[in-house]
Order: structure tokens, then C-alpha cells, then sequence
């Protein structure tokens, strides 16, 4: 029965992203209720992560026989530092069912990540054409099946995402900022957001450039910054270098196909980055802080390329914080139209690849 109803959700998932991707490429104008749309899709996804069922190749699976571990010996989550995590997980070793906690974490991820986006395109009047096509490449670059596998991370990087949006699009207030500290208590890893977000607020041009640099070519220094990071006595930072040392060991075979298509994706984002700091610089004057956020994540990212790992946390990354660079770009009137329409139609190319990729994995049970 479980199986019945995941399969059926996720069908259903997959026939509103078809009908989306038909609409932009027929260019149907429909009169759909945004915020009606967005509960559905938070309810279905909710659905689908309650009823899905990991398996040996997803992180879910490993962290299912955690919280059997911890019920049956009366453990805690073994990642001290991350109490939000801690949390959720004594909360679901409370009941019997493991999928309580991807259903918890899932609801509340796509609840931030669609009430930011409504308020965002509410904001800036975004044409609804527009949104469909950032919705599409999110979709087809940051898959649901994984956003539920590797939940603790997701989580994270939605925290940052919504807490980053409200600060520099809707409400700005110092204890705001507080909040970015947030996702490091659900995954450790997410540290890196917060001190590439310290980099981007430098004003002086020199350091700011010496940082890219370094951002840029971080991965030829790997041992260098491992051995200056293990000289710390402080747990917390041992701990992460820990973390860090074990992504950059894992060994993670990932497809070659899948490696040049986000390539490009990245190309596509630097492009649209240069196209709006070019042609419409009142409004990438007025949002700086994000738009310098962006930058120096977009050069983080490019010296990840030679890992896969960390490339592809990236790309997911940028799938979902590059929502208001998009959508930005693609309602932008300085703009040339024509111009918009090639990166559109390359974006849209790319996505159904990627959906194509998304179905083989779904068939042959890689999800």
C-alpha cells in the first residue's frame, strides 16, 4: 500500500512538472493560483518523502538504521554539535516509524523554500512564465528523491536560503543575522555558508579579490588548509575538519554526463550573474549583499569542479539560493529580450536532460 501511494504521488508530481515545462515551451498563459500550487506541492512532496522507501545507495537508508540503533540502545544522534538534527531524530525514536523524520524535515523544508519564493515573486511582480522556468531547473537540478535522502544537509542549506532571502529582499534586522548561524546545528558542513557570507560583506577591493583567489583554487591546498585546521584544540573546529576530511576522502563515482550538464548550468548562472551587474546596476547596486554572496560562492563552487562531491552539493546549492538571480534576470527590462531567451531555451534544454536522468535512476531503483 505504501508503495502504491509513493509511486502515485510521485506521478503526479512528475505530470505537474511535464504540464509546467509544456506551458513555458508553448508559452500557455493559465491562470493558476500561486499560493493554492505551492501548498499542493508542499503536501505531494510531504507525501512522497513519508512514503519512500531509501534505498541501499541513499543516505536515508543510513540514517534509518541510526534511529534503529538509538532505539534499541537508548542512544543519542552521534553528531553532538548539530542539535537541531539531535532533535528531529529523538523525536521520530519516539514512535515506531522511521519516515516521521524525512516527513517532518521534508514539510518544513519546502513550506521555507515556497513561502520565500512567493513572497519574493509577490515583491518584485515576477512574471509567472518566469517563475515556472526557475521552477523547472530547480526541479530537475536539485531532484526531490534526494533532496529527501540527504535530508540533514538539504535542511540546512533551506534554512540558509530563507533566512538569506528575508534578510536581503523582504525584512533586514540584526537579529536576523542571527539566524544564519542556524543551519550549522543541523549539519556541520554548512559552516562554509556562513564564512563565505562573512567574505562577501569585505568592502576592501585587495582582500576581496585575495579571497576569490583563494576560493578559486582551494582545492590544490586541501592538505595545507586540512594541517592548519587540525592545529585548532577547539572540539568544534576538529570536528569539523573531521567532516571535512571524510567528504573530501569520499570516494563518489558520479556520471560524467550529469558533471558537464551542471558545468554548464554553472556557465549559465556566471552568465546571468554578469548580464544583471552590467545592464542593470540600480538594481544590482541596491542588492549588493546578495548579489556578493552569489559571487563568491559562484568562485567557491568553480574550484570544487574536481570534486565531485562538493561540486555536486554545490550545484544543488546553487539551485536553490540562485532563485532570486533568475528570476531577477529573466524579468529584468534592461535586459535584451532576445538574450534572455537563448540562456531560457539552453536552461530548458539542460532540465530535460536532467528530468530524462531523474527517470532512468526512478526506473532502475537508484532513488
Amino acid at each position: 500500500m505504501q508503495n502504491i501511494i509513493y509511486v502515485t504521488l510521485s506521478s503526479i508530481m512528475m505530470l505537474t512538472i511535464v504540464w509546467m515545462y509544456f506551458t513555458v515551451v508553448l508559452n500557455i498563459d493559465l491562470n493558476v493560483d500561486m499560493k493554492f500550487t505551492f501548498v499542493l506541492y508542499v503536501l505531494i512532496i510531504s507525501g512522497i518523502a513519508f512514503t519512500y522507501e531509501p534505498t541501499i545507495y541513499t543516505d536515508l537508508y543510513r540514517l534509518f538504521q541510526t534511529l534503529d540503533a538509538m532505539r534499541l540502545y537508548n542512544l543519542e544522534f552521534y553528531n553532538t554539535y548539530e542539535y537541531i538534527t539531535s532533535f528531529f531524530f529523538y523525536i521520530t525514536t519516539l514512535s515506531k516509524t522511521n519516515s516521521l523524520l524525512p516527513l517532518m524535515i521534508t514539510f518544513i523544508r519546502y513550506s521555507i523554500f515556497f513561502y520565500c519564493v512567493f513572497l519574493f515573486v509577490k515583491k518584485f511582480n515576477i512574471n509567472i512564465r518566469y517563475l515556472k522556468i526557475y521552477l523547472i531547473v530547480f526541479f530537475a537540478f536539485f531532484p526531490i528523491i534526494e533532496s529527501i535522502s540527504g535530508i540533514r544537509y538539504y535542511f540546512a542549506v533551506t534554512i540558509f536560503f530563507g533566512i538569506l532571502i528575508i534578510q536581503n529582499f523582504i525584512y533586514s534586522s540584526k537579529l536576523l543575522k542571527l539566524g544564519f548561524l542556524l543551519p550549522v546545528f543541523v549539519h556541520s558542513s554548512s559552516v562554509m555558508f556562513i564564512v563565505i557570507k562573512i567574505f562577501s560583506a569585505i568592502k576592501n577591493k585587495k582582500i576581496s579579490f585575495f579571497i576569490k583567489v583563494i576560493l578559486l583554487t582551494w582545492f590544490m591546498w586541501q592538505e595545507q588548509i586540512l594541517y592548519l585546521l587540525n592545529n585548532f584544540s577547539n572540539p568544534f573546529i576538529l570536528y569539523l575538519t573531521n567532516s571535512l576530511t571524510n567528504y573530501l576522502t569520499e570516494d563518489r563515482e558520479i556520471s560524467i554526463n550529469l558533471t558537464i550538464a551542471r558545468i554548464i548550468l554553472l556557465i549559465c548562472i556566471i552568465l546571468i550573474y554578469k548580464s544583471l551587474k552590467r545592464k542593470d546596476v540600480e538594481l544590482f547596486s541596491k542588492y549588493n549583499l546578495y548579489f556578493n554572496f552569489i559571487s563568491m560562492y559562484l568562485y567557491f563552487t568553480l574550484g570544487s569542479v574536481f570534486n565531485s562531491v562538493f561540486f555536486q552539493r554545490n550545484i544543488f546549492f546553487l539551485a536553490v539560493c540562485t532563485m532570486p538571480l533568475i528570476l531577477l534576470f529573466l524579468n529584468s527590462k534592461s535586459i535584451n529580450t532576445g538574450y534572455k531567451a537563448v540562456i531560457s531555451f539552453i536552461l530548458l534544454c539542460l532540465s530535460f536532460l536532467m528530468y530524462l536522468n531523474q527517470l532512468y535512476g526512478f526506473i532502475n531503483g537508484y532513488f
